[in-house]
C-alpha cells in the first residue's frame, strides 16, 4: 500500500499480488526493475538496494531508492519480503541543478581561451581566403592550397564549437562505454587555451586500459574542474 502511494494509485480490497504488479508495471519505466522485482520475491534470501524510474497515473515522474531484504522469524525460518520505498525525486533535481551550475561556471572559465582559439582559427580563414582572392596570376593550384587551408581551420572551428557545445549540453545521465584516454584528450583540447603561457598540462596515459561505462559529460566535467581548481592552487 505504502508503494501505491508513492506511485498515486489505489489498492482495492482483494487486489491479488499478480494485479499488483500489472499496476507497478504501467508505472515503472525500466523493464529491468520489474524482472528484479519477480526474482526477488521469488528469493528467501537475497538483500538488495535498486533504484527505480516511475511515472504516476497523473503523469508526474519521479525517482525511487528500493530496498528488499527477507524477514526471519526468530528461528530462523523466512515469513515475509520487506520492500521499502524512498521517494528521492526532490533530492536528485537538487544534484542535478548543482551539476548544471557547476558545469556553466566550468564554461565560463573556458571562455578567454575558447575565444583566442576559434579568433586565432577565423584568422587562418580570412588570412587564406584574402590571399587566393589578392593575386590574379595565382595559379589554380595556389589558390587551390589557400582555399584547402581554409576549410581545414573552418573544420577545426567546427569542430571546437561541438566540443563545447556538447559539454555544455543538459541531459539526463547516460552511462555508455567510453575510451577514458579519449575523453581526457577531448578535456586537453578545451583545457589547454585556458591556461598561462607560463602553466603547462602533461598527459601520461596508459595504453592497456580498459572502456568503463560512464556518462561522458559528467566525468569530463568533474576532471575538467579538478584541472581548474588546481591551477588556481598554483597561482595561489
Amino acid at each position: 500500500r505504502k508503494t501505491a502511494d508513492y506511485l498515486g494509485f489505489d489498492v482495492p480490497a482483494g487486489m491479488t499480488t499478480e494485479q499488483f504488479e500489472a499496476t507497478i508495471a504501467r508505472c515503472i519505466e525500466q523493464p529491468e526493475f520489474l524482472k528484479d522485482w519477480k526474482r526477488l520475491n521469488a528469493s528467501q534470501t537475497l538483500t538488495e538496494e535498486m533504484s527505480a524510474a516511475v511515472i504516476t497515473p497523473q503523469g508526474t515522474r519521479k525517482s525511487l531508492e528500493v530496498f528488499t531484504a527477507p524477514v526471519n522469524n526468530e528461528a530462523g525460518d523466512f515469513v515475509v519480503r520487506l520492500w521499502t520505498f524512498h521517494d528521492v525525486t526532490e533530492k536528485q533535481q537538487l544534484q542535478e541543478s548543482l551539476l548544471h551550475s557547476q558545469k556553466q561556471e566550468a564554461i565560463g572559465r573556458l571562455a578567454g581561451g575558447f575565444a583566442h582559439d576559434f579568433n586565432n582559427l577565423l584568422t587562418g580563414i580570412q588570412g587564406n581566403l584574402f590571399v587566393a582572392q589578392l593575386d590574379a596570376n595565382k595559379t589554380v593550384g595556389d589558390i587551390r592550397d589557400c582555399l584547402t587551408t581554409a576549410s581545414d581551420a573552418s573544420k577545426r572551428a567546427a569542430h571546437l564549437v561541438s566540443q563545447i557545445l556538447g559539454f555544455s549540453r543538459k541531459t539526463r545521465l547516460q552511462l555508455r562505454l567510453h575510451d577514458v584516454n579519449q575523453l581526457l584528450n577531448r578535456i586537453m583540447h578545451l583545457l589547454r587555451p585556458s591556461l598561462p603561457s607560463e602553466e603547462a598540462c602533461e598527459l601520461k596515459l596508459s595504453g592497456d586500459l580498459q572502456k568503463v561505462r560512464v556518462d561522458d559529460i559528467q566525468l569530463e566535467q568533474v576532471l575538467l574542474n579538478i584541472c581548474l581548481n588546481a591551477a588556481d592552487a598554483i597561482r595561489d
